[in-house]
């Protein structure tokens, strides 16, 4: 496994740093190819969901919709360790899916539930503590964004107006029937043959971006940018390793991550509700390797030829 050096001074298990603490960027071993090919890549492991981040819920300039701001930038936070339970975070994302859509339409998606591994729980005692805080916090910075785009003046008027008359033709609050019939993607359900339901958290990402220049005045295509995830691992030194793209042709299911993520409302037709995105960095602690299916072939009898009659 080819890993490129971070220098984090935190332990990566202690994920409650104080507000002064971060991660800084150290010296890198590779070789002057390698460092300069890969030099400007930088693992930002920043606002733990669990501390304070002041965290303030802003109405983006651009959309006119509920964004949440850590002071002039996007709020993106850092999840604690939690287990894959599906994901299309291979180098082709979805378009390897059956339904296959194409590159511009297609994501790079993780469902990721609340349950960790006997040997993650021993080397992180408060590792189950801080998942059901985190499904807590999650729903709430849910109801935030819902509350401030009822309470913002222009902002999703037309599923407002319509939220309003059924909350007077029902006698209900509106602010409480706008909450309820909002679409949370960001925590759903998954389902057995058995009818045993288990939450889990949706994140995504688009699979790709254009590139811009300006041609002749004019601003004009030049390419994609891939937006897949970079991949991590904590080191027994205590800095993190980046993987190469190419040494994670693919994530097995039932490895356990820290992700970072960030939230967004969406309108679709006559729905709305509140989406999760998946953040530029996932971080291996324990990662799983496909089982190696066992060939058996088949022995077939050896019996002799019958002899002529004749």
């Amino acid at each position: 496994m080819q890993v490129r050096q971070q220098t984090n001074n935190n332990n990566m298990f202690n994920l409650k740093r104080k507000s002064t603490e971060s991660n800084a960027v150290g010296e890198e071993v590779q070789s002057p190819v390698e460092k300069k090919r890969m030099e400007k890549k930088t693992l930002r492991l920043y606002n733990d969901f669990d501390r304070e981040n002041n965290d303030e819920v802003q109405i983006d300039g651009y959309s006119g919709t509920p964004v949440f701001k850590i002071g002039a930038w996007d709020a993106t936070y850092t999840l604690p360790i939690m287990t894959v339970k599906f994901n299309h975070l291979g180098a082709k994302g979805t378009t390897e899916c059956d339904w296959n859509p194409p590159a511009d339409k297609a994501k790079y998606d993780i469902k990721l539930i609340w349950n960790l591994s006997d040997r993650v729980k021993k080397a992180v005692p408060n590792g189950i503590e801080r998942q059901v805080a985190s499904k807590e916090w999650i729903n709430g910075q849910v109801t935030r964004l819902l509350t401030k785009a009822w309470e913002q003046s222009g902002c999703m008027e037309s599923h407002k107006k319509k939220i309003v008359k059924q909350a007077k033709k029902k006698g209900i609050d509106g602010l409480e029937h706008w909450l309820a019939s909002a679409k949370n993607t960001v925590v759903k359900q998954l389902k057995d043959d058995e009818g045993n339901s288990e939450d889990y958290l949706n994140l995504s990402c688009k699979m790709q971006f254009n590139k811009y220049e300006t041609v002749n005045g004019v601003k004009t295509v030049v390419g994609v940018r891939n937006n897949r995830p970079s991949f991590w691992k904590p080191l027994p030194s205590g800095e993190y390793g980046e993987l190469l793209t190419e040494d994670v042709p693919y994530v097995v299911n039932g490895s356990e991550v820290v992700a970072q993520m960030s939230f967004r409302i969406y309108t679709m037709g006559g729905d709305y509700g509140v989406a999760g995105n998946l953040g530029n960095n996932v971080v291996f602690i324990i990662r799983k390797k496909s089982a190696k299916k066992k060939v058996e072939q088949t022995i077939l009898p050896y019996l002799a030829d019958e002899e002529d009659p004749y």
